[in-house]
């Protein structure tokens, strides 16, 4: 899954979390609005990702999470390596 993540562009999204940008106030730049979307659109691509690498009965069981980092980090932990 992490090869898959880094051959998207996404696996960043995992490991950078803490990078994601603030949302936009209504006076935002274009540039900043911009920022925000792509790293939401992102966001999203790696989540959806990471649940399509699952078994159905497994991806239903964490279909709830919608933060990639928490996904990410709650799969870790259930299924160690």
């Amino acid at each position: 899954m992490a090869l898959l993540l880094m051959q998207m562009q996404l696996y960043g999204i995992l490991k950078g979390y803490k990078d994601k940008p603030e949302e936009p106030a209504a006076n935002a730049t274009a540039t900043e609005t911009t920022a925000f979307k792509d790293w939401i659109n992102r966001n999203g691509v790696a989540r959806s990702t990471i649940l399509l690498g699952m078994e159905p009965r497994t991806q239903t069981e964490f279909t709830v999470v919608h933060d990639t980092k928490t996904l990410s980090d709650t799969l870790a932990s259930s299924y160690p390596s």
